[in-house]
């Protein structure tokens, strides 16, 4: 029988039967800026977003992938055919864009569902801010939901790309292409992603991407023929009104975030960037020249990612990152695994679980329930008895009415 694990710097997670478990990783990555390429393809990675202890990347390829640590990644399925090009997590759920309209929503990265958009415009980016998720594309497209479920589209008077979108300071801000009337880069601003109110630029480039912290916004040069004809251009706003040049920027970017008491920015060339304040920044090495599209923050590690599959990992402060106590969901992970032998599948469970009435479900990844059994056991061991299934990926689910808790594991032919 084959075993795998997911390992971290502070968990082994053992797991019998081919089972992958998403542990949180804990602690912080080993070296700064490390380059690698654990899925080994060669493929356009867009965009990295986290929560649930756990990194999403979504790639113009179709393809999401899921890492606890940004070292260890396995992939998961996408209920669409189209390409992802954006995605975030807020509110307890993922939530990612890409071609013609797709939108997608996952409370786990795991499980994902198909939403609805009556405009097929490529989408671009995604936000959330004062209770709502918000989504920017092409044809001038501007989507509300408040839930990432029901979406609806808004009029902003701009048919040409929107590439960005963040709230903060009670305002949404919006950047994008410039525009054929007059040539100026297109930046919108609204109170409540409803009404939008064109502001005075003062560029004639693409802007994204945009992000806030601070008490400002920063927005960047996405042009690379005008950022190497006239210079990266990055503003700051304090209202998304009035704005800002700053200076010392060396190639046009492609991601901002703000985490760990900084601003990091990733782009063209390997590019990676440094501010605490988002006007003095400093260069880093990232140890690669390909382009560099998205960057998250999670478990005192960033993650960025890249063209030609490039995945880089580095650690908050490698010199006082310290492993942090572990929440209850992350010690319930440690003691909920799976094996399957024959037509048993043997589950050891967290002792919280089987204080109420919880059920245990199997699927398969793209949804479809295979089995399901109510426990009625006081112990922390549970043989489940099911009919064989093909070797493959699929998801155990413990519910107990307030809480779940979920694991990918695998069934492999040798199994069988």
């Amino acid at each position: 029988m084959v075993i795998s694990s997911i390992v971290s710097t502070s968990y082994r997670l053992r797991i019998a039967a081919a089972l992958i478990l998403f542990g949180i990783a804990a602690g912080y990555c080993q070296t700064v800026w490390k380059l690698q390429n654990p899925l080994n393809v060669s493929t356009e990675y867009y965009s990295l977003a986290y929560g649930g202890g756990l990194f999403v990347l979504v790639t113009g390829n179709e393809k999401i992938f899921l890492s606890a640590d940004g070292t260890e990644w396995i992939e998961a399925t996408n209920p669409t055919s189209q390409p992802l090009y954006c995605i975030t997590y807020a509110d307890n759920l993922f939530v990612a864009g890409g071609e013609y309209g797709t939108i997608i929503t996952s409370p786990d990265g795991i499980l994902w569902t198909k939403r609805e958009c009556d405009k097929k415009a490529t989408m671009v980016t995604v936000s959330y801010g004062n209770g709502l998720f918000i989504m920017v594309g092409s044809e001038g497209g501007i989507f509300t939901s408040p839930d990432g479920s029901s979406w609806t589209t808004r009029d902003c008077g701009v048919t040409g790309f929107l590439n960005g979108v963040v709230y903060g300071n009670g305002i949404f801000v919006v950047c994008g292409d410039y525009n054929s009337v007059d040539t100026m880069s297109v930046i919108l601003t609204s109170p409540d992603g409803i009404t939008w109110t064109k502001q005075y630029s003062g560029v004639h480039t693409t802007l994204w991407p945009i992000a806030f912290a601070k008490n400002r916004f920063l927005v960047a040069n996405n042009n690379w023929y005008r950022a190497a004809k006239e210079g990266v251009i990055v503003m700051y706003s304090f209202d998304g009104v009035v704005w800002n040049q700053v200076t010392g920027m060396t190639n046009y970017l492609q991601d901002i975030i703000y985490a760990n008491n900084r601003f990091v920015s990733v782009g063209r060339n390997g590019t990676i960037q440094t501010s605490e304040d988002g006007i003095t920044w400093t260069s880093r090495t990232s140890g690669t020249t390909k382009q560099l599209t998205g960057i998250a923050y999670g478990n005192d590690c960033f993650v960025a990612a890249g063209w030609g599959g490039v995945i880089l990992t580095s650690p908050a402060d490698e010199k006082t990152a310290l492993q942090p106590e572990p929440s209850p969901v992350q010690r319930a992970r440690e003691h909920f695994t799976i094996s399957v032998t024959g037509k048993t599948m043997r589950i050891s469970l967290p002792e919280s679980y089987l204080r109420r009435n919880t059920a245990i479900a199997c699927f398969t990844t793209a949804g479809r329930q295979l089995f399901s059994h109510r426990l009625t056991v006081t112990g922390t061991i549970l043989n489940v008895p099911f009919d064989k299934i093909p070797a493959g990926r699929y998801i155990a689910s413990l519910d107990d009415g307030t809480s779940s808790l979920r694991q990918m594991f695998i069934i492999g032919s040798s199994m069988r």
